[in-house]
Formats: structure tokens, C-alpha cells, sequence
């Protein structure tokens, strides 16, 4: 009779260890699984900020083609001008330097 409660209490204790070592491999791969459904969802944002900021390059790329873009920046970097037009340089304030 002992012999067979002694088998028995090893039973339990090897099914309570089993069921002890399921449970944490359980709780570990859910963890897993919350950390990357986080991760995914903040690369998804990242993803379209990137894709926001690439249509946006793409739209100031076909701007920076036409002809009124480029005589816009021509005036304003290189400072030409038109014929029979007159440039004025200014000096600057040396109030809004300081």
C-alpha cells in the first residue's frame, strides 16, 4: 500500500512539474507574441510616416522640374535677373543679427 501512495505522490509531482513547465512556456510565448504585435504595429506607423515623406519628396521632385521652380530659384540663390529689370541689394539690419 505505501509503495503504491508512493508512486502515486511521484505521479502527481511529475504531472504538477510538467504542468508547471507548460504553463511558464505558455506565459513566455505569449509574451513573445504581445512584445511583437507592439513592435509590428510601431513599425507599421514608422512605415507610413516614411511612405507620407516619400510622396511628399516625389511631389516637390516633379516641382523642382518645371520652369517656374527653377527661375524662382535662380532669382533668389543666384540673384539674376531679367533683362531691362533692376536688382536691389539691401544691406542687412545688424539689429536682427545680434
Amino acid at each position: 500500500m505505501k509503495r503504491r501512495n508512493s508512486e502515486i505522490n511521484w505521479y502527481r509531482i511529475l504531472i504538477v512539474l510538467i504542468s508547471v513547465a507548460i504553463i511558464i512556456s505558455i506565459g513566455f510565448s505569449i509574451k513573445t507574441i504581445v512584445t511583437l504585435h507592439l513592435e509590428k504595429n510601431i513599425l507599421d506607423e514608422e512605415n507610413q510616416k516614411l511612405r507620407d515623406e516619400r510622396d511628399q519628396l516625389i511631389l516637390e521632385l516633379e516641382n523642382a522640374n518645371t520652369a517656374e521652380f527653377i527661375e524662382e530659384q535662380a532669382r533668389l540663390q543666384l540673384k539674376l535677373i531679367k533683362p531691362d529689370e533692376i536688382l536691389f541689394i539691401l544691406p542687412e539690419d545688424k539689429d536682427e543679427e545680434d
